[in-house]
């Protein structure tokens, strides 16, 4: 456990002084990291014998809560592209369903046969879907304007939610049959027998 926290001081050195890193953290935050991990490697090298692992592991977890929030800063923005790129695929494709969607549903009603959908859960649907796209494209705005050492208005796994969603509503109604009709029961009307007919 000590060899660990030790060879971990010395990363969390190396990565203050590496330029993707140091684009991501504050000068602020960059000292408080050095400083830790200088006294938990002093720490270590004079006290660390006597201590027991939980020490040990809570000097650790002190340094990991100053580092988590740069790495945290700098992984979204490393995935943040690629993500965004993958809910606008799927925005297109909700779109593109809905519309054929639509399309079928007039068909329907012209032939005046059934449908999958209704015209109120395509509208919600739509209605969804530009609302997404909206707070997509403004958050991605917002976020361009954020420093990389600030933190994140645009985060990726609220994106993954919200694309997520979105695949999941289109996979729920493309999945769905369309309802069987029953053909309609004829009435057999009962007529009683006329005079003649009982004389048979």
């Amino acid at each position: 456990t000590q060899s660990r926290s030790s060879a971990a001081s010395d990363v969390y050195k190396r990565q203050m002084q590496d330029d993707a890193l140091a684009a991501a953290r504050t000068n602020d935050e960059a000292q408080r990291v050095l400083s830790k991990a200088d006294e938990l490697g002093t720490w270590l090298t004079t006290e660390a014998d006597a201590a027991d692992a939980k020490t040990i592991q809570k000097r650790q977890r002190e340094l990991d809560a100053l580092v988590s929030p740069i790495s945290r800063r700098m992984s979204e923005a490393e995935r943040r592209p690629a993500i965004v790129a993958d809910m606008r695929t799927t925005l297109q494709r909700a779109r593109a369903f809905v519309d054929e969607a639509k399309t079928n549903l007039t068909q329907a009603l012209a032939q005046k046969s059934a449908s999958k959908y209704t015209a109120a859960e395509l509208d919600t649907f739509d209605a969804q879907i530009r609302k997404d796209a909206t707070w997509l494209e403004d958050g991605v705005l917002a976020q361009d304007k954020r420093k990389l050492q600030e933190e994140p208005v645009l985060w990726v796994s609220d994106i993954l939610a919200r694309d997520q969603k979105l695949q999941d509503t289109v996979k729920r109604l493309s999945r769905r049959r369309i309802p069987k009709t029953r053909p309609k029961k004829t009435c057999l009307l009962y007529t009683s027998p006329s005079p003649r007919d009982r004389q048979k």
